[in-house]
């Protein structure tokens, strides 16, 4: 068997590296599970972007 053809062991590298946190895990300490962080202020507006930290668990909409 070629190692091109082990599908479990692609399938389970795969899977690791999808895995997110759980929604059983805590809330974010970073955004307070809210998904996004306001990283600066613009003209009349904030802007953000997802939570680097919990990766907008939630998906929760852009404020």
């Amino acid at each position: 068997m070629s190692i091109v053809d082990d599908f479990e062991a692609i399938g389970a590298r795969l899977r690791g590296l999808s895995e997110r946190p759980t929604a059983a895990e805590p809330e974010c300490s970073a955004c307070d599970g809210a998904g996004w962080e306001m990283y600066s202020l613009g003209y009349m507006d904030p802007h953000f972007r997802q939570c680097e930290k919990c990766l907008n668990l939630k998906g929760l909409p852009s404020p």
